[in-house]
């Protein structure tokens, strides 16, 4: 409680090593561990608690798994915590990453529109929910889960990134128009965002209705109207001396 986790850690770990079937010890441990930023240490101390009968650990298992990317890991062990904690949205959220992560789109796309049943008010389970449907060529749904990610109430979505797949979307759709609006609209947000620059290109190359002079001048628009980041100090004179 005093926040030593070193200290938490040197008391807890004789004890889980002689008594290796108490769980409490383990996820004490894990705990311990984690806070002092061994992964591999506190992957391994859930995994005993687990198997020691505290499926509460299965959770922070996951998220463990997830954040050195063992997606099958991961999967498993909130797959374990879910009857758990049934109604966590964002649990299920996690879970609908690792599924897409591993291939599985359709249990992703199930998944998000779950946990999005459960707490509509999380900008990045719309975003993620989104992301999934423009992956299997749901545009109109996932034009309206970027919507809603946009106007969610939680703030916490990057509006860049949803913005240009917003676009991209629309642009899949043969609605060149209505992207550029889009990426002007993100450009316009989002100045230093080189990707929705380059994207206001291409969808202007796709609109039959711009002549090769117009899309020149927005191409050219895209470049000169982006910010200049400030200059570097100019290096000291190192003439003569080896470079360090």
């Amino acid at each position: 409680k005093g926040g030593d986790a070193r200290q938490a850690y040197t008391l807890i770990a004789p004890f889980t090593d002689a008594r290796p079937k108490d769980a409490n010890g383990w996820r004490l441990r894990a705990a311990a561990a984690d806070a002092l930023g061994d992964k591999a240490e506190a992957m391994r101390c859930f995994s005993a608690a687990l198997e020691a009968g505290d499926i509460k650990a299965a959770a922070p298992l996951g998220k463990l798994r997830q954040d050195a990317c063992d997606w099958a890991g991961a999967a498993v062990a909130y797959e374990r915590a879910l009857p758990v904690d049934p109604t966590n949205a964002l649990l299920h959220g996690s879970l609908g990453k690792v599924y897409a992560k591993l291939g599985r789109t359709r249990e992703a796309i199930l998944r998000y529109a779950h946990a999005i049943q459960l707490d509509p008010t999380l900008g990045r389970l719309h975003a993620a929910f989104g992301l999934a449907l423009q992956g299997v060529g749901r545009y109109e749904e996932a034009a309206k889960a970027y919507g809603d990610a946009l106007t969610a109430d939680d703030g916490d979505v990057d509006s860049a990134d949803i913005l240009n797949n917003l676009a991209n979307v629309r642009l899949a759709q043969g609605r060149p128009r209505l992207a550029q609006a889009i990426y002007r609209e993100l450009i316009e947000r989002h100045p230093y965002y080189v990707v929705g620059r380059r994207n206001l290109c291409l969808a202007t190359a796709y609109d039959d209705a711009v002549s090769s002079a117009e899309l020149a001048k927005v191409c050219r628009d895209a470049v000169q109207d982006f910010p200049v980041c400030r200059r570097r100090p100019a290096l000291p004179d190192a003439s003569g001396r080896p470079l360090r």
